[in-house]
């Protein structure tokens, strides 16, 4: 572990540093879109936030982070206590590393992971959330970002030793996939992700996953007619279309819930605010809609607008598990 006063440049657990030869060239980083393409989201605080590579101009903002950070030394001796110190650890974290910075509208550098490679086609990861803005989300984007860019990189393994005190950082990498292994020692264990059964949600989309047998509705069916769909069929919401196909509402079973509406029209009481993708949106986007929004079900549009599938949340668990057991 490096002590609070060491200004190796290293994340958590990091042995040596790497061989010339385990180093990202520039050109792996320029001829790749997961460190060249920024990727934007709204954190829990419904503040914009972009994930982007480091280069150069933010280098300052970087160290001036690490040298905010408090308290000094949290998180297994880092960052070093002494500014002399810290300045001298963040910089050589940009020289060895492969580096996503967080960038809020209003904070700059509010976040940041770090990738060392290692021999083997393995990678250790270092991700750190200004204190002011954790437990808003960033950090587990973060970690996505950075499981995505390293298996663009070519790396197999990726890896965080973490301190068994810390359950936030250990709670956001289990929810990203990683699994924890033996504790390396009393105060911290290590959590592993085999990147070889990845698949990257960005280059799959909607319509490889969705559900094109959709059981519609249609705006001007009375509430009832909607009652004996929903008993005989194994759904819990219903696409509401027109005469085009096109989607103009979503009807749920909550909805006819209500007595007074079950003599009205389906049109009248559907949920009108359809959130809805075309056939060509990246499954990682649907991902994004399904964990920020309330909603278990999607529809997909063709380039017409009219209705071509559903999507739901057990659809993408369904593809993610048949393809790792291919």
């Amino acid at each position: 572990m490096a002590p609070a006063n060491d200004d190796r440049p290293r994340g958590e657990g990091q042995g040596t540093p790497p061989d010339q030869d385990d180093r990202v060239s520039t050109d792996q980083l320029e001829d790749c879109s997961a460190y060249q393409y920024p990727h934007a989201f709204i954190n829990k605080s419904d503040q914009p936030i972009v994930i982007k590579g480091l280069d150069p101009k933010w280098h300052e903002q970087l160290t001036q982070m690490y040298l905010g950070y408090e308290p000094k030394g949290s998180f297994s001796g880092l960052p070093p206590l002494t500014p002399e110190a810290c300045t001298r650890w963040v910089d050589g974290m940009i020289a060895q590393a492969v580096n996503l910075i967080a960038m809020s509208f209003e904070g700059g550098v509010v976040g940041h992971t770090a990738i060392f490679p290692s021999p083997g086609r393995r990678c250790e990861m270092l991700v750190v959330v200004s204190p002011p803005d954790q437990n808003h989300g960033i950090g587990t984007e973060l970690v996505r970002c950075t499981v995505h860019l390293s298996h663009a990189l070519g790396f197999e393994h990726i890896w965080a030793s973490i301190e068994l005190k810390n359950l936030r950082c250990r709670h956001v990498l289990k929810k990203c996939g990683f699994e924890c292994l033996t504790p390396t020692s009393t105060d911290e264990s290590k959590l592993e992700l085999d990147l070889r059964g990845f698949h990257d949600p960005n280059r799959t989309t909607v319509c490889e996953v969705m559900d094109r047998h959709v059981i519609t509705i249609h705006k001007n069916w009375s509430c009832r007619d909607a009652v004996e769909m929903f008993l005989s069929s194994p759904v819990g919401s219903l696409p509401v279309v027109n005469d085009r196909d096109e989607v103009v509402g979503i009807l749920s079973q909550t909805d006819l819930l209500v007595p007074a509406n079950i003599d009205k029209r389906v049109g009248d009481i559907c949920t009108r605010k359809v959130i809805r993708v075309d056939e060509d949106c990246s499954l990682a986007r649907v991902i994004h809609i399904f964990q920020t929004k309330k909603i278990w079900c999607i529809p997909v549009v063709d380039m017409e607008g009219r209705l071509a599938g559903v999507v739901t949340r057990e659809d993408i668990l369904a593809y993610f598990s048949d393809r790792k057991k291919r």
